[in-house]
């Protein structure tokens, strides 16, 4: 299977279980740091944000 197929088929697996189950929880496919990396920058952005106001 080349890449863009693989691509095409996680996106179409995601809508499919998306539609049918809203609630469901979808796996991520970012790498856990990057994800840890931008919830640290949200957190710190937020904060910067109320110490402004």
């Amino acid at each position: 299977m080349n890449p863009q197929a693989t691509i095409l088929a996680v996106q179409l697996t995601r809508q499919r279980a998306n539609s049918a189950m809203p609630d469901a929880p979808v796996l991520p496919d970012t790498e856990p740091r990057t994800r840890l990396r931008t919830r640290t920058a949200r957190a710190l952005r937020r904060v910067a944000d109320r110490m402004d106001t």
